[in-house]
């Protein structure tokens, strides 16, 4: 009980110190849209910033599990030799050079996507390069030749073992290496807030590193035991490359703050879509006014977009910030032209709870934003917001 209530005391402990995480992500979201004023009242509600914080820890998992799922499929290489053999030095050289080919292909893709080529002739290119690969990798692995060689002596000599065994290693590689593609997929959603646009040449140079990066750690598994550790020993050297490679990236000037910035939009706490509201406060409709908000003809409902909401404060302003947007100088030294981040210019209000309320319109043509049109009163069928009043009349029972 004594080494559980000690565990338990660290745990909370360590939690608490872990809440400075959310609460840096909150500043430096507040400082870009200039309202550092609501740090304080923000981050007074510590069940909003331990939610935060497991959010954000969940997307960093869910990162790091696709980034070394191709690893643990390279892995299973070892399993192929016998219990009281090493895996051979080269199955970790295979591995590496299996991630390379990954890449290749994926630029070969792009190209051939960006080309003038006729349909059939990519398709055709596209087809006969990713069914050599497997070919090579199965040759490179039969042959076993200096610097590759993954064949132990037994293996060697018995020639339907040879083959056997270099089927499996061929299935395990070529298994990580499609397991690469969701790698890549995983880090493409995350291309926009880096600044990437999706194409051009530092998309093509993420995706060529990223295939051969994500099996580093398996390279390193397969290496080590067979330098003669244990699968325990070799698993800690792979989780220190993981480890070191996002220190590295962290060093070369690569933010983490977009997947702080991803999960503020995740969780809500920053929206790019506008809401509907219902002002409560009847007597403030000309102050809102005065700011840009836009009302439903003569009623209390208007359009406005939450900025920023955490506990119980809420900024409402009248045009839309993507949270998520590309964020300048992400990538480092990597970074093409700064993403336009610019806040909006515009009118914002932090109201009390009382004072405005969320509602759901039936239709979407009482949403107003700037410079739409004049909404169409919605069928007698569907009723609420077509009897409004025209006189500042409250709306009907309904839209509570």
């Amino acid at each position: 009980m004594s080494v559980f209530n000690g565990l338990l005391d660290l745990v909370l402990k360590m939690s608490a110190l872990l809440l400075v995480l959310p609460a840096l992500a909150i500043l430096t979201y507040l400082r870009t849209i200039h309202r550092t004023d609501l740090f304080l009242p923000a981050v007074t509600s510590a069940p909003g910033l331990f939610a935060l914080l497991e959010a954000t820890l969940i997307l960093c998992a869910a990162i790091l599990a696709s980034f070394a799922g191709p690893s643990l499929l390279a892995a299973q290489i070892a399993n192929t030799y016998g219990k009281d053999e090493r895996p051979k030095l080269g199955a970790a050289s295979f591995v590496l050079l299996t991630g390379s080919m990954s890449g290749a292909f994926f630029l070969l893709l792009c190209y051939l996507l960006d080309s003038a080529m006729p349909l059939w002739l990519k398709w055709t290119t596209g087809i006969a390069c990713g069914l050599l690969i497997p070919v090579l990798l199965f040759v490179l692995a039969w042959r076993s030749p200096r610097g590759f060689q993954m064949l132990t002596s037994a293996e060697r000599v018995d020639r339907k073992l040879r083959t056997s065994q270099s089927v499996k290693r061929t299935l395990w590689g070529c298994a990580s290496a499609i397991v690469t593609l969701s790698t890549f997929v995983t880090f493409s959603y995350l291309f926009q807030m880096y600044g990437l646009s999706g194409d051009g040449w530092q998309t093509w140079l993420v995706g060529l590193l990223v295939f051969p990066a994500s099996l580093v750690p398996g390279t390193m598994y397969l290496a080590r035991r067979s330098w003669g550790d244990s699968r325990f020993a070799a698993l800690g050297a792979s989780a220190i490359m993981v480890a070191l490679m996002i220190f590295v990236l962290l060093m070369t000037g690569v933010s983490p703050e977009p997947l702080a910035l991803l999960t503020m939009r995740a969780m809500s706490i920053a929206e790019k879509e506008p809401r509907t509201f219902e002002l409560m406060t009847h007597d403030e409709r000309s102050a809102w006014q005065a700011l840009g908000f836009r009302f439903i003809k003569d009623s209390y409902f208007l359009a406005a977009t939450i900025r920023f909401q955490f506990g119980d404060v809420r900024l409402l302003c009248v045009d839309s910030y993507d949270v998520a947007s590309p964020y300048p100088g992400a990538l480092g030294p990597l970074s093409g032209k700064p993403g336009k981040s610019a806040v909006p210019l515009t009118g914002c209000i932090t109201p009390l709870k009382e004072e405005v309320r969320v509602v759901e319109p039936p239709t979407t043509g009482f949403l107003l934003s700037k410079g739409a049109r004049e909404p169409q009163p919605a069928s007698s069928d569907s009723g609420t917001l077509a009897e409004i009043d025209r006189s500042k009349a409250v709306p009907t029972a309904k839209h509570n």
